[in-house]
């Protein structure tokens, strides 16, 4: 969902029919490997074995030029990956990925990250509770002073004013996709 979100906001759609032409119809999940730092779906990487065996690719200057044309596919295979992947969790296909599907899964990603950000404080909050990282501290007061405290934690701060920045785009998707 992050990834159509994305593609939504970097393409500026204004209609859902535009949006979903802009959707691969056929879209395959499969293998992603790293090659040396780039992730690439490994078809690509059996293409260019293959390349490299018949001769299209001939030195390093064609090597580097089939990793620059990849590494600009990347956003497009991402989201053809996602997409593939969010049809086969849902058991839909493309026919049936309608706007209020859509909006339906975005009210679902949106409980989601609640839930991961709601964790993400409890689960903080747990470790200034346990004895043993209080134990190496003479009280309370001088834990929060050396590590800080949980009102002040810079990652559930971010955590939540990403959350907050993620609810207000996905309500605007929601008004733009009535």
């Amino acid at each position: 969902m992050q990834e159509l979100i994305r593609q939504v906001e970097e393409k500026k759609f204004k209609s859902w029919e535009k949006f979903k032409a802009s959707l691969p119809q056929n879209a395959e999940r499969g293998q992603w490997v790293n090659t040396g730092g780039q992730l690439m779906p490994a078809a690509s990487l059996q293409q260019l074995v293959r390349q490299i065996k018949n001769g299209k690719i001939g030195g390093w200057d064609d090597m580097h030029a089939f990793y620059t044309r990849k590494s600009k596919e990347y956003g497009k295979d991402k989201l053809g990956h996602a997409y593939a992947s969010l049809l086969e969790i849902t058991g839909l296909t493309h026919s049936r990925f309608t706007k209020s599907k859509f909006r339906e899964l975005l009210d679902s990603v949106l409980a989601i990250k609640q839930k991961m950000v709601e964790n993400i404080r409890w689960s903080r909050a747990r470790d200034y509770d346990n004895p043993f990282r209080q134990m190496t501290y003479n009280n309370f007061t001088e834990m929060n002073e050396v590590i800080g405290g949980l009102a002040d934690n810079p990652f559930i701060n971010q955590q939540e004013s990403d959350f907050q920045s993620f609810t207000e785009t996905v309500n605007r998707l929601k008004q733009l996709f009535r």
